[in-house]
């Protein structure tokens, strides 16, 4: 639902050999989550997308 990282959202990983991994797998757009749960509230779906974000410093807290 994320979608596949770009190579911006891979920066937190150290280790090269993970990094050429994640790049290597097939790539995914991101979903809409307000069209996969049309029944959400608005900030229901703004707090969702918030957390589910691949690089971990960028997640809210």
């Amino acid at each position: 639902m994320i979608g596949s990282p770009d190579d911006l959202s891979l920066g937190f990983l150290r280790n090269d050999n993970a990094r050429r991994y994640i790049s290597q797998l097939p790539q995914y757009p991101k979903q809409k989550f307000s069209e996969k749960f049309p029944n959400m509230t608005a900030g229901a779906v703004d707090l969702l997308e918030k957390m589910l974000v691949f690089d971990p410093s960028k997640r809210i807290t």
